[in-house]
């Protein structure tokens, strides 16, 4: 839901927005990778997994998260002549508990657990999602043409 409310006086104008979203965010992450070797002599072998991508995390995995998204603008404007007029503006937009692909990555590491696989010890990465909060910002400007 949201409103917008547009104000002139003489040849300027200022345009309001604002916005908000309620609901349930859907996050997806895949896990997969992996891992050539090659020996002299010996040919290539292939083994699913590399060294961040391992059976201890690949996969899909997904959850639902509850998440509000409000958005803000602001715009300026003047009417240059009665068909066009200039405008600059400024918005604002936020997005709570995300799953970014940059925070989704364990950087743990259990080298034994590398192909061909002779796990000894823990088994890391493991995957757990990391909600983080996203943002961006935006200004805009241009020349808006009515006929």
């Amino acid at each position: 839901m949201g409103t917008r409310a547009e104000f002139r006086r003489g040849r300027w104008l200022l345009d309001v927005l604002g916005k908000v979203a309620l609901g349930v965010s859907d996050e997806s992450v895949v896990v997969k990778g992996g891992t050539q070797i090659s020996a002299p002599g010996l040919g290539a072998q292939t083994f699913r997994g590399g060294l961040l991508a391992l059976p201890s995390n690949i996969g899909s995995y997904n959850r639902d998260r509850f998440a509000v998204l409000p958005e803000v603008g602001l715009q300026v404007g003047y009417q240059l002549t009665p068909h066009l007029r200039a405008k600059i503006g400024y918005s604002f937009l936020y997005w709570s508990n995300v799953a970014r692909p940059g925070n989704e990555v364990n950087r743990p590491v259990n080298p034994t657990q590398l192909p061909p696989n002779t796990l000894v010890g823990q088994a890391q990465p493991a995957f757990f999602f990391k909600g983080t909060d996203f943002w961006a910002q935006g200004i805009s400007a241009g020349l808006e043409y009515e006929y």
